[in-house]
């Protein structure tokens, strides 16, 4: 077998070493946290959220370095073990579903 081909590389299965929690946020609960914890989001809807702040593609990095901005500020007011535990959880579910993609869960980060 031959390890260095881009087909084996492409379906051997991959971990995350280093993962933040700010980063890995569902918008739909980091809406819900904002609204919890009295955060002003540019938008309290994900589809708003992902046409002003977490966009597929960024002009510059001011504007793709603010959606941090609001990704630190709700967690930094909240439950961080709630948060650790929905992570966690998630984790799982898509273990089982082998669709572990953490760019999925908040941002449309490109």
């Amino acid at each position: 077998m031959n390890f260095t081909t881009t087909d084996f590389i492409r379906n051997i299965p991959k971990t995350d070493l280093h993962v933040h929690l700010d980063g890995s946020l569902r918008l739909s609960s980091l809406i819900e946290m904002a609204r919890q914890r009295g955060v002003k989001l540019p938008s309290e809807t994900e589809e708003g959220l992902r046409e002003l702040v977490f966009k597929q593609r960024y002009n510059n990095l001011v504007e793709y370095l603010e959606g941090f901005s609001y990704t630190v500020a709700v967690p930094r007011r909240w439950n961080r073990r709630r948060m650790n535990w929905r992570w966690t959880i998630r984790m799982r579910a898509s273990a089982t579903s082998k669709s572990a993609s953490l760019h999925n869960f908040t941002c449309a980060r490109a």
